[in-house]
């Protein structure tokens, strides 16, 4: 199933971005968690590039254990000004270190959460 984009205005440091996740082997309660947005050309072209978020704390909520013994939870990133300053479509990923030697990489069954960031009326782009 393929992520809907993501629309956000720009400027605007809120909504948050964020997902739900499920099933999640491992308690992700006091893990590190991060956000990561790239443009989608350099996504596409497969550069580098410099991200636009590198690394922005993301909040874990909503942890909770399932019957199976996994968990579910929310994981969230406020939006910094400068994350928003540019007109244009980017893609994001959060990660969540759940030691020292597993890494989960969100979203796990799309290539990154399609974002567009969209002109407002007030600064115009």
């Amino acid at each position: 199933m393929s992520l809907q984009t993501q629309k956000f205005k720009q400027a605007a440091t809120v909504p948050i971005i964020g997902l739900n996740v499920t099933g999640c082997d491992t308690d992700p309660t006091a893990k590190t968690s991060k956000f990561y947005m790239r443009t989608e050309a350099d996504i596409r072209a497969g550069k580098a590039g410099t991200p636009v978020v590198n690394g922005g704390t993301a909040i874990l909520s909503d942890i909770a254990v399932q019957a199976d013994g996994t968990y579910n939870f929310t994981i969230v990133y406020q939006w910094l000004t400068a994350d928003v300053a540019t007109v244009g479509n980017y893609g994001g990923e959060f990660t969540v270190e759940l030691s020292a030697t597993r890494l989960l990489i969100l979203p796990i069954d799309d290539d990154y959460i399609p974002i567009e960031l969209v002109d407002n009326v007030k600064t115009g782009g």
